[in-house]
């Protein structure tokens, strides 16, 4: 149930902008927006979360968003 309060309160999506830099080092990869969220939540240092154009969710260090030359997506995640 916690998970899924956290999911409500992400910001909407921003069609053609990204967030910069990776949260993670290695990078991970997700194939649900629900999953990235659920990971995103777990690492202080995550931003947000950036679709991109391969189909697949990364998680994002930056709160800015950015215009994407790609046409990705990305969520902002809320403050704690």
């Amino acid at each position: 149930m916690e998970s899924r309060r956290l999911q409500t309160s992400w910001d909407i999506p921003h069609p053609g902008k990204y967030l910069n830099g990776y949260a993670e080092a290695p990078q991970v990869k997700f194939s649900t927006l629900s999953e990235a969220m659920n990971a995103a939540i777990q690492i202080p240092s995550c931003g947000g979360i950036t679709l991109e154009p391969s189909g697949e969710y990364t998680l994002r260090q930056s709160r800015q968003l950015q215009d994407s030359p790609s046409g990705e997506v990305s969520w902002v995640k809320p403050a704690e």
